[in-house]
Formats: structure tokens, sequence, C-alpha cells
């Protein structure tokens, strides 16, 4: 069994989860999962303590109902649905311990780890952490193996929200996922403050945070390191937002990117349609990143059947970039590829200073179909704004 730091858990709701240190006796409004027959031994499977104990926690018409984790110990859980809406209006959740996945494929039988399906007024917070146990998903992944006959092309993910409102998340780690670490979708007020995910560089797909169909999402201060991107936001979102991020290993995102493979990236689909616009990348900095700064409107048809100028296109408009200071390891520092048809409107590149990372290389920029406006200095200059 692999070795942990102890540590502790509450999960409390009003209704609240709470993973805490404060015993095993019952106290009224308090659902400890050792009281529902969890061993926390690591190897014990937990999975119907913890299913009955937030069972009792969502219906508790208490005023603070908690689900307790009591803390020095490893729970080892098969996926596992938390599903509402709850009795209470609120559900506050403290989880300071270590939980651990199955080791292999097979144990997930496809399903995420932990779903929070459809709870409103949910808070999670301490220092836990979600140990996937990714290897044994990697090692098997279509991307990496395609020539493997079974290969894997979808895995699960460690944490998800599903139809949640009004989710708030602090300090808290996801290491080693199958797929994405953190998954925020069809859910409405998400609130996320100094998460950590640690996925090797080289694992398949593991987005530190996806969101998707989602809207008033906020993330700051995240240390996100993962085999694909750090933050992806997928289709049917608005009003997100993410400040102070620590990205790399990775694809990218924003703030401070370290030897990511991109920088602060727009990408569609030539063959999709839909609108990208009021997207705002503010104080980034870059060191020994590919593709600082790209937009592509061409993504991913050099890997099917070349690229077509298509009639239609995904509309990008209103995006701008402000104070970049950055080492570039491409000869592109800025790339913006817009679609000629479709060409990308109110692109805005203000005070952007890029360098080469290596003083052999000159790095250039490069644009099509784009219309926008520089302002103060931009190295390298973009002649077509």
């Amino acid at each position: 069994m692999d070795n942990y730091a102890a540590a502790f858990c509450i999960i409390t709701t009003v209704v609240s989860i709470t993973i805490n240190c404060i015993g095993a006796d019952v106290i009224p409004g308090v659902y400890d999962v050792l009281n529902y027959g969890a061993m926390g031994d690591g190897t014990t499977d937990d999975t119907l303590a913890f299913i009955k104990a937030w069972i009792d926690t969502c219906n508790s018409t208490a005023t603070v109902p908690t689900m307790l984790i009591p803390a020095g110990k490893i729970y080892f859980v098969y996926p596992m649905n938390f599903t509402g809406p709850c009795r209470s209006i609120a559900t506050y959740a403290t989880l300071s311990v270590v939980i651990v996945a199955p080791n292999t494929p097979d144990g997930w039988k496809g399903a995420d780890l932990l779903a929070f399906r459809g709870v409103n007024g949910l808070t999670l917070n301490g220092s836990g952490l979600i140990d996937g146990r990714g290897k044994s998903w990697w090692d098997v992944s279509c991307r990496h193996h395609p020539e493997f006959k079974g290969c894997i092309g979808r895995a699960p993910t460690a944490l998800m929200f599903q139809g949640c409102k009004e989710v708030y998340m602090d300090h808290f780690n996801v290491v080693n996922t199958p797929q994405t670490h953190i998954l925020v979708w069809g859910s409405e007020g998400v609130y996320f403050s100094f998460i950590k995910t640690d996925s090797p560089g080289t694992s398949p797909n593991t987005d530190g945070i996806h969101i998707q169909d989602s809207q008033h999402v906020e993330i700051h201060g995240a240390e996100l390191k993962s085999g694909d991107d750090c933050v992806s936001i997928g289709d049917y979102c608005s009003h997100i937002y993410i400040t102070d991020e620590s990205c790399g290993p990775g694809h990218g995102i924003r703030a401070r990117f370290y030897g990511t493979e991109n920088g602060a990236r727009i990408k569609t689909w030539e063959t999709a349609k839909g609108l990208v616009r009021g997207v705002s990348f503010v104080n980034l900095t870059f060191k020994e990143v590919g593709n600082p700064i790209t937009i592509d409107q061409h993504y991913f048809c050099h890997k099917r059947e070349g690229c077509h100028e298509l009639s239609t296109a995904v509309q990008i408009s209103d995006v701008s970039y402000s104070g970049a200071v950055a080492t570039s390891i491409s000869e592109v520092a800025i790339n913006l590829n817009c679609s000629t048809p479709v060409p990308c409107t109110g692109i805005t590149l203000e005070n952007i200073q890029l360098a080469s990372a290596d003083p052999d290389m000159k790095i250039t920029s490069s644009c099509h179909s784009v219309h926008g406006v520089i302002k103060g200095i931009v190295e390298p200059p973009v002649s077509c704004l």
C-alpha cells in the first residue's frame, strides 16, 4: 500500500460533509462514516459506509448536518455518487483525509470516483487528497498506445460536480487521475481556491480542471500540474474567472506558465459553430513556454483530412491580452490563425514583451484573418493589427 502522511477530514452539511478529528461518538446532526462500517485501513472497501453516511446527512433536518470522516486514516473506495438535492439549503464539507481509488480500470467500471450530482450550497474544504492511481489507465491509453487492442480512449474523472449550484472548495488535492482531475459540468456558481492537481506531464488527457456548460465559475490560486490543459473551458460556458494560477507541466491556461506546451490559447474545431467573446488574459508570465499566445480556428484539422476553409466557424471576438512577459521556446511566439470566412475581430494586444528562451533563435509573430489593435509596446511586432 502506498505511504501517506496522516491526515484528517470533516464533511458537514447545512446539509454538510465534514471530515474532522473529533472522535467517533454519536453527536446529533453528525454522521460519522466509522459508525456506518468504514475501516480507513487503505484496503477495506469503505464505499458503502460513505454512501450510507451521505444519505443520512443529505436527508437530515439538523441545522448543520455533518458527514464526518475521521482523521489519520486512508479510505479505499470505489466510484460513488453523492446525490442531491438535500433537505437543508446548504451543504458544508471539510476534507482532510486521503481517499484512494481502485488501482485497475476494471475496478472503476467506467464511472467517476467521487461525483456530486444536483447538490446545492456545497462547501468542501481542508487539505484532503484523492489519489486516482491512474498509471494503469495511462498504460492502456489509445493516445499513447493506439496499437493496443482494446485501448481506452475515454477514462473517468476523479472528482466531478454535475448539476450543482453554489459550490465552494478550497485547499484540496487531486493526484494521478485516470483522465480529468476535476470536472465542472452543468453547474452554476462554482468557486475554487488554492486547489492542487498533480499528474505527470506525459499522462494522457489529464486536464487539471475542465469546465463544461457552466456559468459563474471562479478559480483562484490553483497549482495545476497535468498532462493536458491545466484549465480547459468547453461549450456553453460564461462568466469564467481564473486568477493567480500556477500551471505546469501541462498545455497551459493563464497567469504563470512554466515549461508548458501552450500558453494563453483559444482553439476551435474547423467544423464547429458558436462564439467565443469577451475573454481577457491579464498579467501573464511565461517561462520557456511553447506557443505563448495562440488563437487557432483550425485546431486538429491536420490530424484528420487536412485544413479546409469552410463557410462557417466559431466566431471569436473581443479578446484581449494585456501585460505579458515571457520567454518562448517556439519560433512563432504570437500565432493568430483565424478563419477567412469568419475572421477574429476586436483582438487587443497591450504591453506584450516576449523574448526567445534560446539566444540563437529569433522569435516572430504570425496572423491570418485578424482584426484588432495594438496598445503600448508589443514584442515581437504583429504586423496585421
